[in-house]
């Protein structure tokens, strides 16, 4: 019962876990993607966790200068074989680590992280994804 005894409390929504739709694989090394962001290409990034809604990404700082909130990320990929192959369209959800200080400082070792939705999956990159990540989180 709620506070007022008036049906069950809501839970946090700002918890990112909560704020999910979908649930998420934390992946381990040599797991990447490649995009393109605006004209900028990033060849790299590497891919922290996947969901069928979307990822996280960690980039060095130095690729993370034209890649802000709500921006699109186009021809998406992921690059590695046991994920499923196609394009992706994406938009940047969020940004952390991207600061006036960081920025300035930006160099080897240094990183951001990147949210990104995914928009109008392929059906089969989207059955793909689903897969794997129930298969590895059973």
């Amino acid at each position: 019962m709620g506070i007022f005894g008036f049906g069950k409390e809501k839970e946090d929504p700002a918890d990112p876990a909560e704020r999910r739709h979908s649930p998420r694989l934390t992946l381990g090394p040599g797991f990447q993607a490649r995009f393109l962001a605006g004209d900028t290409l990033v060849p790299e990034a590497d891919l922290l966790d996947l969901s069928t809604g979307g990822c996280c990404l960690r980039l060095p700082l130095d690729d993370c200068q034209e890649i802000q909130r709500d921006a699109s990320l186009d021809e998406f990929h992921f690059l590695h074989p046991d994920l499923p192959k196609g394009v992706l369209r994406g938009r940047v959800k969020w940004v952390l680590g991207r600061n006036p200080g960081a920025m300035e400082s930006a160099g080897p070792g240094r990183y951001c992280l990147v949210g990104v939705e995914f928009l109008d999956a392929p059906e089969a990159v989207a059955r793909g994804i689903e897969e794997y990540v129930a298969r590895l989180l059973q």
